[in-house]
């Protein structure tokens, strides 16, 4: 029946929040929950268009008071309860200490030896510290978890965009703080990256913190080749933008009988 309900819940892009509540009441009364279960309705709740970012937390709070009252164990999915949590506490209250309080709770269990936590999410959760420190401009606690995603990342495949993000967070810091030799090197490092993965955006956006900052560094040479390099993937880009839309067009006519 859990399944069931779940199932037609996910199907749909907006499920009204009494549904959502229904859902909740539902596997409240049940003792014998899985982890996939409770992992599977934290994903329904959080994806949903149909409901408010307020209701959400509502609910994901719900969910923090169940997974204790049913003593389930402090694993990834008690983590996950926790991220959620200060994800929609810094979205909808912009209450970036609450986001701190929880995924620093979050990030705790899965950073540790503890069966059934996720270093993957450890991952996600050092980004989001990195981030909610950043916003309440704690450079240096910002900068501490930034790092800690790169280190936990590197050990993994397909994590080169975490590591991008942390990369670019923490050189717009080094920026700010007026620390530009530190910026160069986080920008460039970063660029490695995106290069080995040839993402173009992230190649811009890299290369453009870098310039400002061999600019401020009054290294004006290095910095314009940055710009055109820019300009030049950009142009690229749109090239190939235009080019696209010409063979869909192209492709359209040759359809019509």
């Amino acid at each position: 029946m859990f399944r069931f309900i779940t199932f037609l819940i996910s199907k749909s892009p907006k499920v009204s929040f009494l549904s959502l509540l229904f859902l909740y009441s539902f596997s409240a009364k049940a003792q014998t929950l899985t982890s996939k279960q409770i992992w599977d309705t934290l994903d329904v709740i959080d994806y949903n268009a149909g409901i408010t970012g307020t209701q959400k937390l509502e609910l994901f709070y719900s969910w923090e008071k169940k997974m204790y009252s049913l003593k389930k164990p402090a694993d990834s999915v008690l983590a996950k309860v926790f991220n959620k949590i200060g994800k929609y506490e810094s979205i909808v209250s912009n209450d970036y200490e609450k986001a701190i309080f929880y995924t620093h709770k979050a990030f705790a269990i899965n950073n540790s030896r503890t069966k059934g936590a996720s270093k993957l999410y450890a991952i996600y959760g050092a980004l989001n510290l990195g981030y909610y420190y950043d916003a309440i401009n704690d450079f240096n606690n910002a900068i501490i978890y930034n790092d800690s995603c790169v280190f936990l990342a590197e050990k993994f495949h397909d994590c080169e965009y975490e590591i991008m993000d942390a990369r670019l967070v923490n050189s717009y810091i080094y920026f700010r703080i007026g620390n530009y030799e530190k910026c160069i090197s986080e920008s460039t490092i970063g660029l490695h990256t995106a290069k080995i993965i040839s993402d173009s955006i992230y190649i811009m956006k890299l290369l453009n913190q870098r310039s400002q900052a061999l600019m401020s560094y009054e290294k004006l040479s290095e910095s314009q080749l940055d710009i055109m390099q820019v300009l030049m993937i950009a142009e690229k880009k749109k090239y190939e933008t235009e080019l696209k839309i010409k063979k869909e067009k192209i492709h359209q006519k040759s359809m019509i009988k």
